[in-house]
């Protein structure tokens, strides 16, 4: 092959690599974005039911205390619903953080796999 040809190939096997690589952060980007979405909803979802919560609090004592009773399914049912979402938001932030070190450590292969084919492309040219 002709020394063009050559960079050329490097070129377009650059080219190639760049896009996976940014193909590869937007897939992880947009995953993230996605586990962020989740999480706001979750939260929003708590937040609502510990307002509820709240709520049934601020009832007139004489009230509160002829509906005790019945509230006390609801608010262990309550209260263990935002323990499992305390928990799933928990695992979400785990997921995340997962994804992002997953998406760093890709990157970081790309960089090494990058520099390799740089080295042996200059050896190439040196032999050429």
């Amino acid at each position: 092959m002709r020394p063009g040809r050559w960079e050329r190939r490097d070129e377009i096997r650059a080219n190639k690599a760049k896009k996976q690589e940014e193909k590869e952060r937007q897939q992880a980007q947009q995953a993230l974005e996605e586990e962020r979405k989740k999480n706001a909803a979750l939260e929003m979802e708590n937040s609502n039911s510990e307002k509820k919560l709240d709520m049934s609090l601020t009832i007139p004592n004489n009230l509160y205390v002829s509906l005790e009773m019945e509230n006390s399914n609801s608010e262990k049912k309550l209260d263990m619903s935002l323990e499992e979402e305390r928990k799933k938001n928990a695992a979400l932030e785990m997921e995340n953080s997962n994804s992002e070190k997953k998406l760093d450590m890709s990157l970081e292969e790309e960089r090494k796999k990058n520099a390799a084919l740089e080295m042996e492309n200059q050896q190439l040219r040196e032999e050429a």
